[in-house]
């Protein structure tokens, strides 16, 4: 795991394609694309980064990792097959603020909590079930991890509940997704910015 956090930084900062589909399981030329494009922009907001930091691990072969970078850190996380090679993955920026237009779309949802189960939104959401609606009202406490069309945002909820709020839009800036995690199931360090 480490090995692949650390091939895949230095893919980052210096963008290499053959060698970035060797770290996965299956090489796709349009997952090179969209992650290219995505490099250029964490690059523009981020500089170049460091060296990989454990952040932390689950039992299913994923791991998180931090990198300090010339601004705030690039977090990356990634699951491995048996052979380590990477099958899903998820990166972006922290330790800064997020666009605007992502820290909007956030405070609107949290602003508009607890959500009854009617009516139908136009996006895909889990605020409208269980545990989610249990939370009650939340005040947004700092953002997390973001990229150019997602964030995650740690909040604090009615009796003291943890959360973390997902959100991705769409390339027009309208509402994609809104999804409440659980807090606890990130053992969440900060990054070494």
């Amino acid at each position: 795991m480490p090995e692949v956090a650390a091939e895949f930084v230095a893919v980052y900062n210096d963008w290499d394609e053959p060698r970035f589909n060797g770290l996965f399981a299956a090489a796709s030329p349009t997952r090179a694309t969209g992650i290219h494009a995505h490099f250029v922009w964490l690059h523009a907001q981020l500089g170049a980064c460091g060296a990989p930091r454990s952040m932390f691990s689950t039992s299913d072969r994923g791991a998180r990792f931090a990198q300090a970078c010339e601004r705030g850190a690039l977090e990356t996380w990634f699951k491995l097959d048996e052979a380590g090679k990477i099958v899903e993955m998820s990166s972006g920026a922290a330790g800064l603020p997020p666009p605007p237009k992502i820290q909007a779309a956030a405070s609107a949802v949290i602003a508009s909590l607890p959500w009854s189960a009617l009516p139908v939104r136009p996006f895909q959401t889990n605020l409208t079930e269980g545990w989610p609606r249990r939370l009650g009202s939340c005040t947004l406490m700092r953002p997390w991890v973001f990229g150019e069309h997602v964030g995650l945002f740690h909040l604090r909820c009615e009796g003291g509940e943890a959360a973390v709020l997902g959100v991705r839009l769409h390339p027009d800036g309208t509402l994609a997704r809104a999804n409440m995690l659980r807090a606890e199931i990130y053992t969440y360090k900060d990054p070494p910015v």
